[in-house]
């Protein structure tokens, strides 16, 4: 055993492996990238075709911020604050707005899906939203927090072909400089919600704007923005978005 105190780490020499052993990738010693899925049916069923997608950042590289297409005045890699962190910095008052080039997530009734975050506003004059959004603009499709002006209460809002929906008016509050963990879970029937990794909210079979279960028939990448005073910076520590697709 390693020297040191606590619980040590479980040390799996051999490689990991999260397939059954009559598949191509069986004593590949990764988990499968392509056929790994969040759904216990998986474990059991041989000719299982789901998998998982996902793209995750901890902007500790420049080659993370040209991930995003950004409509900002400018964004940088902090070089005060450790662990890498993107900042990006409005023009004046104008809406910054930085997604995922390229898009690849959707909501489907019976399949998972992941978004979680850490971010935070320099200060609590704007309004900041965070989450997934279809393209440049969140105002056709999206689920995103949103950050109220002055209080910072955060909801949680949809917009499904134009049509905006409140599905829970307040999950937490963000402060002025002071980073924050929001995510959201969709179990392929229900919708949790977290805020610092802890469930605050389960909306049971949402319905999102005018479109049932299914949440959005759009195809939806990561993003976030805001609508600042002045040159309001908004902050994000890392990102990540997931979602179980038929493969």
């Amino acid at each position: 055993m390693a020297s040191g105190t606590g619980i040590q780490p479980t040390r799996l020499t051999a490689g990991l492996s999260t397939v059954t052993n009559i598949k191509p990738l069986g004593d590949f010693p990764h988990p499968s990238p392509f056929h790994t899925s969040g759904s216990a049916a998986n474990v059991f069923n041989q000719s299982a075709t789901m998998g998982v997608c996902k793209y995750d950042t901890d902007f500790v590289h420049t080659s993370d911020l040209s991930d995003f297409t950004s409509g900002y005045a400018s964004a940088a890699l902090s070089t005060t604050l450790v662990g890498g962190v993107a900042v990006y910095t409005p023009t004046s008052a104008t809406l910054g707005i930085a997604y995922k080039t390229g898009q690849y997530m959707q909501f489907v009734a019976g399949q998972k899906l992941w978004f979680q975050c850490n971010v935070a506003l320099s200060t609590l004059a704007g309004v900041g939203r965070y989450g997934l959004q279809a393209g440049a603009v969140s105002t056709v499709a999206s689920l995103m927090f949103v950050t109220a002006v002055t209080s910072g209460i955060v909801s949680l809002v949809s917009i499904v072909n134009s049509t905006t929906t409140v599905l829970i008016a307040n999950v937490g509050t963000m402060v002025a400089a002071t980073p924050i963990d929001l995510a959201y879970y969709y179990d392929g029937t229900d919708l949790l919600v977290y805020v610092a990794n802890a469930l605050v909210t389960r909306v049971a079979a949402p319905t999102i704007g005018a479109t049932g279960t299914t949440l959005t028939n759009a195809i939806l990448t990561p993003a976030f923005q805001s609508t600042p005073a002045a040159t309001e910076t908004t902050s994000v520590d890392w990102l990540l978005g997931a979602c179980e697709i038929a493969r």
